[in-house]
């Protein structure tokens, strides 16, 4: 019976890894888009640069879901897979960008007021 649960064990491990893996592969360029369209002036760029707060500095700064509907196609992909991102990352979501977008970021969340 140990034995079972040990194979069981060892193959969620397994799952796990490679849902990291691809979420790695997937989400390290999503971030990237992500940010260039956060750096636009229009609605979906808002949509963005609100996600990449939320991720960067959630407690202060919840994202509704719900604002995802209005991405297109590829954006809203692009939002899952930093989401996944975040779930499976080594470090946080932000760092994987260059220094000069962590710094841009910091900078959304500090002008924009916490919600309560």
């Amino acid at each position: 019976m140990r034995a079972k649960n040990l194979d069981a064990l060892s193959a969620e491990f397994r799952q796990i890894e490679i849902a990291r893996q691809q979420a790695m592969r997937k989400g390290i360029p999503a971030l990237f888009r992500i940010f260039d369209s956060a750096s636009g002036t229009s609605g979906q760029s808002q949509v963005m640069r609100a996600l990449l707060i939320g991720i960067y500095n959630g407690e202060d700064h919840p994202f509704d879901l719900n604002r995802l509907r209005g991405l297109d196609e590829a954006l809203f992909m692009d939002a899952l897979d930093a989401i996944r991102l975040d779930r499976h990352a080594e470090k946080e979501v932000h760092l994987y960008l260059p220094i000069s977008a962590q710094q841009e970021i910091s900078r959304w969340a500090f002008w924009k007021k916490p919600t309560v």
